[in-house]
């Protein structure tokens, strides 16, 4: 199966160009998406027996909480020189859509409408600033809508979540231009919407909530952070994750003990004890106290999003980060107690 899947995705690698998708409608891609929906839907008749793990209790040393509170009040203050006029961060980026909407956990100051065309299609930041093809082979992908998932649900959205589901179904869950490996919607992500509608009061689509979910243990980097943060939405939305999920965050929480996303999203749902999370996320190398982290003390913005290694260890330059990756996490961290 490994070898099958790595001659796919060399395949892909050389091929894909050949297959972009330049047109909205009628092209082989919504074939396929309506047929692998099709078959998703299916699959929400198999049982799934599996126990569930609602959210622990929080616990926390009082001394952390209070160093951890005070940092996020400095933070939150200081990130707002990086927001554009949307209230967009990272809107240099081409993944801008997925980090604003993990970012709106904790706040109510974003536009994300202005990512929305006028044909209803999302981009990877706001329209006025088009990452396709010029900066990226798509103009949307998974990982963007994953972003738009967790702030729908947090900020209770319901006629903008029912509206990207219909206009999702309405175009066989093709969901932009560029590359088809990004642009497919796949049943994970439309079972998650879904859930996220009928939570807030929307249409009960039975079928399209309990499709069959896929939690793999041989993610790398980018891949585990995106799979981490779908299961604590889905867990924040559902109340609970089942035993597989459970198995699979605490599998990448102690394959990366120094990452603060993997150990919070596994501690949420296993013990509630937030000491650790805490720790690591008042490390002063990575997330300095009364400042934004720079390049000279961390070269990625986003480090949670990577594998320990050179992202982690000073850059060069003096630029500054957003912080938002602690952000989000000890936002949550600090609710929830």
């Amino acid at each position: 199966m490994d070898k099958l899947s790595k001659w796919i995705a060399e395949y892909w690698k050389e091929n894909s160009y050949k297959y972009n998708i330049n047109k909205h409608h009628g092209t082989w891609l919504h074939n396929v998406g309506f047929t692998i929906h099709a078959l998703g839907k299916i699959s929400a008749l198999i049982p799934n027996f599996r126990k569930r793990h609602t959210h622990q209790q929080y616990t926390l040393n009082n001394q952390l909480e209070a160093k951890l509170r005070l940092k996020l009040k400095i933070y939150k203050k200081l990130i707002r020189k990086h927001q554009n006029k949307y209230g967009f961060i990272m809107d240099n980026h081409c993944d801008s859509l997925l980090y604003t909407g993990l970012f709106s956990v904790a706040t109510n100051n974003i536009k994300i409408t202005a990512a929305r065309d006028s044909k209803g299609y999302w981009h990877r930041r706001d329209v006025e600033q088009p990452c396709y093809p010029n900066g990226s082979a798509s103009t949307i992908s998974r990982d963007m809508m994953l972003g738009l998932y967790w702030y729908l649900w947090e900020h209770k959205d319901l006629n903008l979540a029912e509206s990207v589901l219909e206009h999702a179904k309405a175009n066989n869950y093709v969901m932009g231009l560029g590359d088809p490996a990004r642009l497919l919607m796949m049943p994970a992500g439309e079972s998650l919407l879904a859930e996220i509608c009928h939570k807030l009061g929307g249409k009960n689509r039975w079928f399209t909530r309990h499709q069959m979910q896929s939690w793999p243990k041989n993610l790398k980097g980018y891949e585990i952070h995106l799979l981490v943060q779908y299961a604590l939405l889905r867990g924040n939305v559902l109340g609970y994750i089942d035993s597989k999920t459970l198995d699979v965050l605490e599998y990448y929480a102690y394959e990366n003990l120094h990452n603060p996303l993997y150990t919070y999203a596994y501690s949420a749902f296993a013990d509630g004890n937030m000491n650790r999370t805490a720790q690591l996320l008042l490390q002063e190398d990575l997330w300095p106290s009364h400042r934004l982290p720079t390049t000279k003390d961390r070269h990625n913005d986003w480090i949670i999003s990577r594998d320990p290694g050179s992202n982690w260890l000073p850059g060069f330059g003096d630029n500054e980060h957003t912080g938002a990756d602690f952000i989000v996490i000890a936002e949550q961290l600090l609710r929830n107690l």
